[in-house]
């Protein structure tokens, strides 16, 4: 296991405390928004890594740091992005809001290197994430990877298969119909 080179508080917030071991270790709670920098000795790009995990966890290991570390390894700066979970119960015990995990993404972008070509890659859910960052005013990605996400399959208008209930909590699903990817 490699630790990261950097890891910057991107909200207030408790410390985030692993659920399982390394290599499957997940994120249940989400106590404060970070960004975990895996950093390459010459980089040529930065990417935007967003794990998955179905915006009620999240797959840090495996659909994260372990890109990071392989991403790093092959010239790119890899910073994780660990976002606050919509409809999760915050620090004042209200549920956060359906764009808590974007708002979070775009503080993380303020932590990046601008003077390299920026791609964001999202896995699973965090595809779905790294999609809507990518369709933001400003954003301009020089490439978006996307791998296994829902895209509109999760968008209430659209589901597959047709009739599939909607997602708890309703943050999630609301995120879903407000940005649907694809």
């Amino acid at each position: 296991m490699q630790d990261p080179d950097q890891i910057v508080a991107l909200s207030d917030g408790p410390a985030n405390a692993f659920s399982d071991v390394w290599p499957s270790r997940r994120l249940r709670e989400v106590g404060r928004a970070e960004l975990w920098s895996f950093r390459a000795s010459r980089p040529r790009a930065s990417v935007l890594v967003c794990a998955g995990g179905g915006y009620v966890e999240l797959v840090v290991d495996r659909e994260g740091i372990d890109v990071a570390i392989w991403l790093a390894g092959q010239g790119y700066d890899a910073h994780v992005l660990v976002h606050r979970l919509p409809g999760a119960p915050g620090p004042d015990g209200r549920a956060y809001p359906s764009d808590i995990a974007l708002g979070d993404a775009m503080a993380a972008l303020r932590h990046i290197r601008r003077d390299l070509p920026l791609f964001l890659m999202g896995l699973s859910s965090g595809g779905h994430l790294a999609g809507a960052v990518a369709c933001q005013a400003g954003v301009d990605p020089a490439g978006l990877l996307i791998g296994y996400a829902p895209l509109n399959a999760n968008h209430r208008a659209y589901k597959a298969p047709a009739g599939k209930p909607d997602y708890a909590p309703v943050e999630k699903q609301d995120f879903y119909d407000a940005l649907p990817i694809g």
